[in-house]
């Protein structure tokens, strides 16, 4: 066996040796300082102070703005468009004339009543004439029995009174006719009067379904498609009508308030009062109507605009609130770190309202506390903290 491999193999088992001795003759105290440092280290912190504020919660929905009031106009007798006195977007006044129709038919009818009314009033007046004559010999015929009974016999006297009888029977058969003729009368005029389109309230003409010349039809319940004439929209005072989830629907009510911004108004915002609630949810979407009444004097507003609505449901006065951010989640419950002296502590609230930027505590601080915003998720129940100069 050649001598310069074994030369090797002794030196490379000289320096391991020498190597180990070193390291074993190395002191182990900066070692064991190192690890007791690391885990005293402080962790640093920042802080706030739970605050007191009026802490609100509101609901944004969608809203859309409709007439105040709104009457869609149908005929009452079927005829023919004669004139229009009103288009859209003019401003009518309550009972203006707004369409009339031709009724030819209905104004014929018009003069035979009258002379039934008159023939009924003359059978009237003579029936009435034959009972005072019938009453008067009656009477006489009685006188005359009563002092003389031998000139006048009791079958006579029967007779005279039978007379009366149907005399005065005549005059209320005459008197119903008239009634009838009148009532008649009354009907036809009234249909001819109906032939007439008057606006039932004031506003502004929004729609205009016919024109000069078109035959318009009566609008019964059992009729379909039957054309209107003209509708009118009260638009100086607007409902803007919302739509409450069911969830909310216990928080709203009468004079809540309401602020709204409006699409194709940049940078107006409305501020108002609910006007009136449904008071039933619909079993369909789960949601019940709220309406809140808009001046619109102006004009600025139109039926048919978006808003969207904000309305307050409630409103904690002097609410004790932390910053959101310090909040902790863990299994359903929350948690906020506080510095207790050097050491955090874990606290475990009772939250109420939570606005996205404050959470209101209704239990666990007493408000006095420094809660630890920085760092809380570095930090566990009794760790070691320093406090950043500046906080709160």
């Amino acid at each position: 066996m050649s001598r310069r491999p074994i030369v090797w193999i002794s030196v490379t088992l000289a320096i391991v040796c020498v190597i180990g001795v070193a390291v074993c003759m190395l002191p182990d105290e900066p070692v064991r300082a190192s690890a007791t440092e690391g885990s005293a280290a402080a962790i640093s912190v920042t802080t706030a102070t739970p605050q007191r504020r009026t802490l609100h919660r509101t609901l944004v929905i969608p809203g859309d703005f409709l007439p105040h009031d709104e009457a869609t106009l149908y005929a009452k007798v079927a005829g023919y468009v004669k004139a229009i006195r009103c288009d859209i977007g003019d401003s009518v006044s309550s009972g203006q004339t707004l369409v009339e129709l031709d009724v030819p038919e209905l104004r014929a009818e018009i003069a035979p009543i009258e002379a039934d009314v008159k023939q009924s009033d003359a059978l009237l007046a003579r029936a009435r004439a034959e009972e005072a004559m019938r009453r008067t010999m009656f009477e006489r015929l009685r006188g005359v029995r009563q002092k003389s009974p031998d000139l006048a016999s009791q079958e006579s006297l029967d007779d005279a009174a039978g007379k009366y009888e149907v005399a005065k029977a005549d005059v209320q058969l005459a008197l119903a006719k008239v009634e009838v003729s009148q009532a008649n009368g009354v009907k036809i005029r009234t249909l001819v009067d109906d032939s007439i389109l008057s606006a039932p309230i004031s506003g502004v003409v929004t729609e205009r379904f016919v024109d000069v010349g078109d035959l318009v039809q009566v609008a019964t319940s059992s009729q379909k498609n039957v054309t209107p004439a003209v509708r009118i929209s009260r638009l100086d005072l607007l409902r803007l009508r919302v739509h409450v989830p069911e969830i909310d629907v216990p928080f709203i009510a009468v004079a809540s308030a309401v602020s709204a911004k409006i699409r194709e108004l940049p940078g107006a915002t409305l501020r108002a009062t609910v006007s009136r609630i449904a008071y039933e949810i619909d079993r369909d979407t789960r949601n019940m109507i709220a309406e809140i009444d808009v001046p619109n004097v102006d004009g600025r507003l139109h039926p048919g605009m978006y808003a969207e609505v904000t309305v307050e449901l409630e409103a904690h006065e002097n609410a004790l609130v932390v910053p959101a951010e310090a909040l902790v989640a863990e299994k359903k419950k929350l948690f906020v770190f506080v510095a207790d002296g050097n050491r955090a502590k874990k606290v475990e609230l009772k939250t109420g309202l939570d606005d996205g930027i404050v959470v209101e505590v209704l239990n666990g601080l007493r408000g006095d506390e420094r809660v630890i915003l920085g760092g809380k998720g570095r930090v566990a129940d009794g760790s070691t903290i320093a406090i950043v100069e500046g906080s709160k």
